[in-house]
């Protein structure tokens, strides 16, 4: 007997398609292009907002269904004000985002601390951080 399986939602993907990617208020930010990646690409042109998975619990005993996701945002520019900026329009997309998305439902977001400027030893740029709670779960399929 084959018990139908429950993935988890690719939160990362998620966020940056569904939640980031279409707001122009973050696009005008990042050069008027939607630079939103899960990595900073080989060759980045800047400013950019990097979206990653820190770590999260999925499901409660033998449920797999909601996600628990710890995701951090990297915003990087040319100057702190512009990278806290990105980094601040991100994290109000991301309060505004509980729903359904065709990738999965959002039910809640919680702060886990605000927006950190960070030094960058290794270049002129400027790098602002924040993480969140993402709460998480596959679409709801109704029965057919």
């Amino acid at each position: 007997m084959s018990a139908e399986l429950t993935l988890p939602v690719d939160v990362e993907e998620l966020l940056i398609q569904w939640v980031l990617r279409p707001e122009t208020e973050l696009t005008d930010l990042l050069g008027g292009q939607m630079r939103v990646y899960p990595r900073v690409p080989v060759e980045p042109t800047y400013p950019l907002l990097v979206v990653h998975r820190v770590t999260g619990s999925q499901g409660v005993g033998d449920v797999l269904w909601l996600d628990r996701a710890l995701i951090q945002m990297d915003a990087w520019a040319e100057t702190q004000k512009a990278a806290w900026r990105i980094a601040a329009t991100a994290e109000a997309l991301l309060y505004a985002a509980p729903g359904e998305y065709p990738l999965g439902v959002i039910t809640r977001v919680e702060e886990e601390g605000g927006i950190a400027p960070l030094d960058d030893p290794d270049s002129a740029l400027r790098h602002a951080m924040f993480q969140t709670r993402v709460y998480v779960h596959p679409p709801v399929q109704l029965g057919s």
